[in-house]
């Protein structure tokens, strides 16, 4: 049986048209043939290309579930154990209290939430009216929230899925930290109109907490297609 290295097992990522080569326990299969890894992707966490020793260890199944596939080589580790990168204790808590996936809903539901309520303050007349209050108050503790959300998601990012470069991830990157960005934006624009009348309308205002929620809506797919995969 033929030896594959590192190099080559890497090359095997599944997309594009090539094999989709996993490595386990020293012996490398090839997924290619197997709907649960359609473009060399498992459940939107393990990839092709990659040693899975560990991570079937965690699985719900065996290595029989392998086994039913091609055996195309060995698995031959070039790199010496002792430049193997390891994941910190501070980030393994992280992970193993899924941190990310916890705090993430705070915020989303709060940007959601605070948009509805500015502009219910604005076009419905009820007394008392404090919903300009309410919203500015979940913008600012989405705000709060979202840079916990943010911090935990890069050390899932870098850490358990070893900082992968797949288009999905360096959008949900770019969007989490834009999002932090206009949040903080809005809160000091809100601040500086302090409370606002409700017989004047401050379409600036509502436009800003409404770009929230559809950042909020590209976040959450964006997460989607990370935990369960992209579907045709």
């Amino acid at each position: 049986m033929s030896i594959i290295s590192r190099e080559e097992l890497e090359k095997n990522t599944g997309g594009e048209g090539k094999s989709a080569f996993v490595a386990v326990n020293g012996d490398v299969y090839d997924l290619s043939a197997s709907p649960a890894w359609e473009d060399g992707e498992h459940m939107g966490e393990h990839y092709a290309g990659c040693d899975l020793t560990e991570a079937l260890e965690r699985a719900p199944h065996g290595i029989e579930m392998l086994e039913r596939y091609q055996k195309v080589g060995e698995f031959k580790e070039e790199v010496a154990p002792e430049n193997k990168s390891s994941i910190p204790w501070w980030a393994s808590i992280i992970i193993s209290m899924r941190a990310h996936p916890m705090s993430v809903h705070f915020p989303q539901a709060l940007f959601v939430l605070a948009p509805i309520f500015l502009t219910l303050f604005f076009f419905v007349k009820v007394v008392p009216n404090d919903f300009e209050r309410t919203a500015f108050y979940m913008m600012v503790t989405g705000f709060l929230t979202a840079i916990p959300a943010t911090v935990s998601g890069f050390v899932h990012w870098r850490y358990k899925f070893m900082g992968n470069s797949r288009l999905v991830f360096k959008i949900k990157i770019i969007l989490s930290l834009l999002l932090i960005m206009l949040a903080a934006v809005t809160v000091g624009v809100h601040i500086g109109k302090g409370r606002i009348p409700q017989d004047e309308l401050s379409m600036g205002v509502l436009i800003l907490y409404w770009v929230h929620l559809f950042i909020v809506v590209a976040l959450g797919k964006a997460g989607g297609n990370i935990v369960f995969g992209r579907r045709k």
